[in-house]
């Protein structure tokens, strides 16, 4: 998994065994977690690059602090995230598991929306915001992309 902060500066690689932040320009880590216990299935930056969303195949969603990676905040109730994007804006995160979307608001885990697709659609293979944030798009397995408005 992998995730650039907006401005370009900072990458957050993840596999099975560690979490790492990498300064893009000089190349040095800046930081290294172990997050073996865990699964890390999905991650995003928050445009100004210092939050981090993390998914895990054990239905959390954490926000991380990308400087000192502490963890300051728990979304609730999740599904389990194979797939995570978050708005332009930063007001809202999408999460993507199977044949569902969830909706949330970025700032406090408030889940805003669960929306299932399509059954024949199949599993979300990637999800992406308009530059507005007003709209999410999402692809599924069988090649179905669908259009749905941010409430």
């Amino acid at each position: 998994q992998v995730a650039i902060s907006a401005d370009a500066r900072r990458a957050i690689t993840a596999n099975n065994s560690w979490m790492i932040s990498t300064d893009i320009v000089s190349g040095q880590i800046k930081r290294k977690i172990s997050v073996a216990d865990e699964h890390v299935t999905a991650l995003a930056a928050a445009r100004d690059g210092n939050k981090i969303y993390v998914g895990y195949d054990n239905e959390d969603i954490e926000v991380v602090d990308a400087r000192i990676f502490h963890v300051f905040l728990t979304f609730p109730g999740s599904s389990g995230v194979s797939k995570m994007a978050i708005s332009p804006d930063g007001q809202y995160l999408a999460t993507g598991h199977g044949g569902t979307l969830a909706l949330w608001q970025a700032s406090d885990g408030n889940r805003l929306d669960t929306i299932s697709a399509n059954a024949t659609a199949g599993k979300i293979t990637a999800l992406a915001f308009n530059s507005s944030s007003s709209q999410i798009a999402i692809a599924t397995e069988s090649g179905t992309i669908k259009r749905y408005a941010v409430p």
